[in-house]
């Protein structure tokens, strides 16, 4: 059993800067009550998100400044007042204002402000149904507020065992246990992730990455290898090949889609060298090879020695 404290909102993945988690040691039934008090493996940090309320010191009357709180169906901590009377010597009736909000679920201490307007638990709580209970467990009569304070005396009395854990896997924060084929699997079974904390690196690609140039922030691939946007090298070949093997798809640009523009991409040297690659020529053009639009590049089909003459 896992105590949480100081958690203002519920949510599936994280807890609250100021959330404290606590694990459940021991159950004590308090004598002549059906109040039952769990003792925590240690002490909690009280500040003003996480602190005690006090058991009344003194003889009580019925009063309408008492509240009790609980998580309501918008994932916060809501508080509702009520009017309170003492039924019986066990158990006392409430009156609570009517707000709209459901109590399912809600369970603690019922708090009731004392003739100096200090707040103190007269009373615990179960909600069963979306609206409060009518009747609520007594800390007034029948010696129930001392047979509380000699159960707590008893537990300081020494420092608690903390059991042995049965887990085979990640004990989450939160008291879950998470098996061992789960842990280290990329998925958060732990509300904070404890399950995936401190797990080997795993490489999702072959791919080497590109090698630093000098002290600069340029980079170079092998031979037969062309770099990718995310610095990863991939091989020639597997360039426009209509596969993604980047990872970031750069090497299936929309320049794959011309022959011109392919080839000047993964062969640049092959772009106006008087020998046509592409069918239609396009490599050998006079805006291939860098000339004006309306200029004219002097034809050298067979002659790879000289450079093209572009003419206005």
């Amino acid at each position: 059993i896992t105590v949480l404290v100081g958690q203002e909102k519920r949510t599936n993945v994280g807890l609250g800067p100021y959330s404290q988690l606590r694990i459940v040691v021991s159950l004590k039934v308090v004598q002549g009550s059906t109040v039952v008090l769990a003792q925590m493996d240690r002490m909690l940090e009280f500040n003003d998100h996480v602190n005690q309320l006090c058991l009344s010191e003194e003889a009580w009357t019925p009063s309408d400044s008492c509240v009790m709180s609980g998580m309501a169906g918008d994932m916060l901590t809501k508080t509702m007042e009520t009017v309170v009377e003492q039924c019986s010597s066990t158990e006392l009736c409430l009156t609570a204002t009517p707000s709209g909000v459901d109590t399912l679920n809600w369970a603690g201490a019922l708090a009731c402000a004392d003739t100096k307007g200090r707040y103190r638990a007269v009373g615990v709580y179960h909600s069963t149904a979306q609206s409060p209970p009518d009747r609520v467990t007594s800390l007034l009569g029948g010696g129930v507020g001392g047979n509380i304070a000699r159960v707590i005396t008893a537990g300081l009395a020494s420092d608690p065992r903390v059991p042995d854990d049965p887990c085979e896997g990640v004990r989450c924060g939160l008291g879950n246990c998470v098996k061992e084929e789960n842990v280290c699997d990329r998925n958060w079974d732990c509300q904070e992730g404890e399950d995936e904390i401190n797990c080997p690196v795993v490489s999702s690609t072959s791919l080497a990455l590109c090698e630093q140039v000098g002290s600069g922030p340029e980079c170079s691939c092998l031979p037969g290898q062309l770099k990718c946007g995310n610095n990863l090298c991939l091989d020639l070949g597997a360039w426009c090949d209509g596969v993604p093997d980047c990872g970031d798809g750069s090497d299936e640009p929309a320049e794959c889609g011309a022959c011109v523009t392919r080839l000047a991409l993964l062969t640049p040297t092959a772009i106006c060298d008087s020998v046509p690659d592409c069918q239609d020529w396009s490599d050998e053009t006079s805006q291939a090879c860098g000339c004006q639009p309306d200029s004219f590049r002097c034809d050298q089909p067979f002659n790879i020695s000289s450079s093209p003459s572009c003419i206005p």
